[in-house]
Order: structure tokens, then C-alpha cells, then sequence
């Protein structure tokens, strides 16, 4: 997907350090990088090379102790901590290794509640809830318990609470990372079908899920060396 429009992410100069048992770690240098509106970009890595970091550091997770994050035009480094709760919420979606889901709600409940937590009508959160659930094929399983589902079903609910906000930017962090392959397939092709509504950055080292992305992005060391499209 050629970057045509200014870009929804940019990165310049990103630094993250940490201090561990008097050393001091650098887990991100100097990274740029810039994501287009719309675009599927998958962030490669082995473990420990700062895919975790880097998309933290985007998603208001994690601040950095150099450089500027721009998300949809905000400058997510010089939110305080309210205004960046706020953004977390509203302009975010996140689907995590581990679903995090809340183990006696509902499917349903489980994904309104992000839009409860942005006080809207009750009603109108189910209702959107419930089409949510539809679109990644769990309506049938709207009044299931969360204990109840497989970790497949689980991470599709995960998936549908990331996305009924209607988040600028989705943020999916080793998305297949605890499912069998099959599982895993499914889960690629669900969050493939929702590129071009929402900017998508998928943090992985599955070649299938890098496979899906319109443009690749390696990271090692910290270090971004190598990005190529697809």
C-alpha cells in the first residue's frame, strides 16, 4: 500500500532504557519509523529483540526516554496521565498474546466494556457489542462466560473488544502466540479482513502473520534494520 497521505504513526529518534541490577539496558535506539493510514504493517523479531517495547511505546503503554510519538496527530509523549488514559481508550485497540478477558463476564460484556468506560448508552454499547461479536463469527457465543471459551474463541472476543471502538490504530501484540496453528490461521485471517478500516501494527515472529502484512518492518537489537512491502 503506497504511503500517499501523511502518515497515521510516526516515530523519529525513539530511545527506551532500563536500569536493572545497576546496568542500564537500551531496548530501543533511535527508531523512526512511520505507519500510513490504513496500512497492515507487521513488526518482526526474535524474543527480546524490542517488538514488546516498541509497540508499547506507540500504544501509550510505555514512555520513552528520547524521540516523539504521533498518533492520528496527537503527541502521545507529552500527554499526562489522564489525557493518555483517554487516549488508550478512544484512538487504541489492543489484542494481546494472553486475551485478558474478565473470566465471569460474557463475551458480550467483556466487549462492551470499553465502551462503557467511555460512558456510552448501555443500550447502544450492547447493541455494538453484539455486532462486534458478529464480525469475528461469535454472536452465538454472546452470553458465554469467558471461562467457558476456547483460547481461540477467547482471543476473538479479545479481538472484537479491541475493535468495537472503532479505534483509529490497532495494536496486536504476538496475537497467535499461545494457539495451535489452525487457531492461529483463523486469527490471521480475521485481523487481515479488517485492513484498510483501521491502521493495523502486528508484533510477531510467525511467518504466517508477517506473510498478511502490507509491509514488513525487522527489528533487532533495538535497532529497526530492515523494512520491505509486500
Amino acid at each position: 500500500m503506497p504511503m500517499t497521505r501523511e502518515p497515521l504513526v510516526r516515530l523519529r529518534g525513539v530511545e527506551r532504557r532500563y536500569a536493572a541490577g545497576g546496568a542500564i539496558t537500551t531496548a530501543l535506539h533511535g527508531v523512526d519509523l512511520d505507519v500510513a493510514e490504513g496500512e497492515l504493517l507487521a513488526l518482526i523479531g526474535p524474543s527480546g529483540s524490542g517488538k514488546t517495547t516498541l509497540v508499547g511505546v506507540i500504544g501509550g503503554l510505555d514512555a520513552p526516554d528520547a524521540g516523539s510519538v504521533e498518533v492520528a496527530g496527537i503527541d502521545v509523549t507529552g500527554l499526562r496521565s489522564d489525557a493518555l488514559a483517554a487516549y488508550r481508550l478512544q484512538t487504541v485497540g489492543f489484542v494481546f498474546q494472553s486475551p485478558g478477558l474478565v473470566p465471569l463476564m460474557t463475551a458480550l460484556e467483556n466487549v462492551s466494556l470499553p465502551l462503557l468506560l467511555m460512558e456510552k448508552d448501555p443500550r447502544d454499547a450492547e447493541a455494538r457489542a453484539r455486532a462486534a461479536l458478529g464480525s469475528v463469527g461469535l454472536e452465538a457465543r454472546a452470553r458465554h462466560r469467558a471461562f467457558e471459551l476456547s483460547g481461540g474463541e477467547q482471543q476473538r472476543v479479545a479481538l472484537a473488544r479491541a475493535l468495537v471502538k472503532g479505534p483509529r490504530l490497532l495494536i496486536a501484540d504476538e496475537p497467535t502466540g499461545q494457539l495451535d496453528s489452525e487457531t492461529s490461521a483463523a486469527i490471521v485471517g480475521l485481523i487481515r479482513s479488517f485492513r484498510g478500516r483501521t491502521t493495523i501494527i502486528v508484533a510477531t515472529h510467525d511467518d504466517a502473520v508477517a506473510a498478511m502484512a502490507d509491509r514488513v518492518a525487522r527489528i533487532e537489537d533495538g535497532r529497526l534494520v530492515a523494512a520491505s512491502r509486500r
